[in-house]
């Protein structure tokens, strides 16, 4: 009997050293329940003005202020499953995203069905070709950015949706039409994508065997990146960082492949010091 009364208090005494084991979410996961919590308040309260300016001019602006919280929360959604997946990949099945963009497209279409020559439209389209994108609809992506390319040739999202279009087409190896859409990247005043474009366009010309056009466009990728990025005006131009649309160092290192199939290799290195743009370059 004492033995038996011993080893149930071992026991009992072993449980109470267990530690917790409770599963908690990460840090990353928490910071992000955080921001969904955000968005979720965000979009009450967008709910909430809507319904007390009814009839009022900026009504469409809150419509589209709605949808992009509904898109926010979406993709803080996705990065939560991605957490808790170990980041093993990026094809996740996550209902609230599938849900949430929908309902931000509907919005979309409702504002363009109900206000059609709204100054919001490029701003609608080009969210609208996003989220079909992200959803998998790439047909619906095209008409939407085809249709922002068209109807505002003026506008700064432009040749956002025409590099979109780019490489949508040379993904599926449809070169000469990639081609197209990365030359009117190329229209009108140097902008952020200038050089961009011309890089791009460059890669066309290399796989259609076209080294010596595509050298001339590697050089302009980065004289005209060189040249937006030394205007004190480029960052009031844009909100954008510079480094997300910065190719030169990628176009000083895929030049070298045309220059050796079009040129001999005097001068070569002169060349490319002249055309590094730092030191380390």
């Amino acid at each position: 009997m004492y033995r038996i009364i011993s080893a149930i208090a071992l026991v009992s005494m072993a449980a109470c050293t267990i530690p917790n084991t409770e599963l908690r979410d990460q840090p990353q996961i928490e910071r992000l329940r955080i921001q969904i919590s955000k968005a979720r308040n965000a979009i009450a309260e967008t709910r909430t003005a809507i319904a007390e300016a009814r009839g009022a001019p900026h009504l469409p602006e809150l419509y589209v202020r709605l949808a992009e919280l509904m898109s926010d929360e979406a993709r803080y959604h996705y990065q939560v499953a991605y957490e808790r997946e170990q980041r093993a990949g990026k094809n996740l099945h996550v209902p609230q995203v599938r849900f949430l963009k929908e309902q931000a497209i509907g919005l979309y279409n409702q504002v363009l069905k109900e206000n059609p020559k709204t100054r919001l439209g490029p701003r609608i389209l080009f969210n609208m070709g996003q989220e079909e994108r992200e959803l998998g609809n790439y047909k619906k992506m095209r008409k939407a950015l085809e249709r922002l390319v068209k109807d505002y040739p003026k506008s700064k999202l432009r040749p956002e949706a025409l590099l979109i279009l780019g490489d949508d087409r040379f993904d599926r190896s449809e070169l000469e039409e990639a081609g197209n859409y990365y030359r009117q990247m190329l229209s009108g005043d140097l902008s952020r994508m200038t050089g961009l474009g011309h890089y791009k366009l460059a890669w066309v010309l290399v796989n259609q065997a076209q080294c010596k056009t595509a050298l001339a466009h590697f050089k302009k990728a980065i004289t005209d990146s060189e040249a937006w990025f030394r205007d004190p005006a480029s960052k009031s131009k844009t909100g954008a960082t510079k480094s997300a649309l910065d190719v030169r160092r990628e176009a000083l290192v895929d030049l070298v492949y045309c220059y050796t199939q079009e040129k001999k290799d005097k001068g070569a290195v002169e060349l490319l010091r002249k055309l590094a743009y730092s030191r380390s370059s």
